[in-house]
């Protein structure tokens, strides 16, 4: 094949790809727009609720931050396992009934290893907050930050992903905020569906870091997939989550763990009281 030829060719494919490409990126950020925005409504909601539980007399638990006292619109279990350098920690599967008393709403279904019963006994404030986490995590990003991306090795087709030069501070809890600068943002979302939605968020560290004298990360990644609750409700709940990090340590050398949670079994509850969820 002549070069003329080879040229004709790729510049027909470049001339049918670009717009293809400036099409899906276009839709793509409508979608994460529209998505940030439903995310802050409903936090808005959720804030609301929160601040007429708060005020509440009588009522330590609600008077401290209202969350225990949501109805939690669904029951659920959660599995979480954790191993420092592929050797296994912590085996914890749990089950949260909302229908239950507040202090018998979970159940612990597994505790692994068998000493760790003994020592351990999980405290919990309500569900959690596995049914704010969404909101309360998406209404943080700007879209206008967000620059389009491929889809990660392991990552899904069929998702539109953007990338974000930063994490909202916002997004980091206590000695978190301080990786803010350090950390990149990939968001994968739902461009397909009538109501989009963050499908897949991860935050990665670009370049080692040390957090304290004795101690520097030197790898981190945290990602988290999230799931519609029911697929005709705008209720979005966690549905896997990984974080995989790797240390140096003085005096132990290097130090690798791997946290992995998993919810599974949603199921609504009986009495159908889902406020202040939609």
């Amino acid at each position: 094949m002549s070069a003329a030829a080879v040229t004709l060719i790729a510049g027909m494919l470049v001339g049918r790809i670009l717009p293809a490409w400036a099409a899906t990126g276009e839709r793509g950020r409508a979608a994460l727009e529209e998505a940030i925005a439903a995310a802050r409504e409903q936090k808005a909601v959720i804030e609301a609720v929160l601040q007429r539980l708060r005020g509440k007399k009588g009522d330590g638990e609600t008077a401290r931050d209202g969350l225990p006292a949501l109805h939690a619109p669904a029951g659920f279990v959660r599995e979480t396992t954790v191993s420092v350098n592929g050797k296994l920690r912590l085996h914890l599967v749990e089950r949260f009934d909302p229908d239950a008393p507040p202090d018998a709403a979970w159940t612990i279904l597994t505790l692994e290893p068998p000493e760790r019963a003994k020592k351990m006994k999980p405290e919990h404030r309500g569900a959690d907050g596995t049914f704010v986490m969404y909101a309360y995590t998406v209404s943080e990003l700007d879209a206008a930050q967000a620059v389009p991306v491929a889809a990660p090795a392991d990552g899904d087709e069929e998702l539109a992903y953007f990338r974000f030069p930063r994490v909202p501070e916002g997004m980091l809890q206590g000695d978190g905020a301080a990786f803010a600068d350090r950390l990149a943002m990939l968001v994968g979302v739902d461009d397909r569906s009538s109501e989009p939605f963050v499908r897949e968020l991860q935050l990665l560290l670009d370049s080692p870091t040390r957090i304290k004298l004795i101690a520097k990360v030197k790898g981190f990644s945290w990602r988290i997939r999230y799931r519609r609750l029911v697929p005709d409700r705008t209720i979005y709940v966690p549905e896997h989550m990984l974080t995989d990090a790797r240390f140096k340590i003085i005096f132990r050398g290097e130090e690798e763990t791997r946290t992995e949670v998993t919810y599974r079994d949603y199921a609504p509850r009986s009495d159908g009281r889902k406020q202040p969820f939609p």
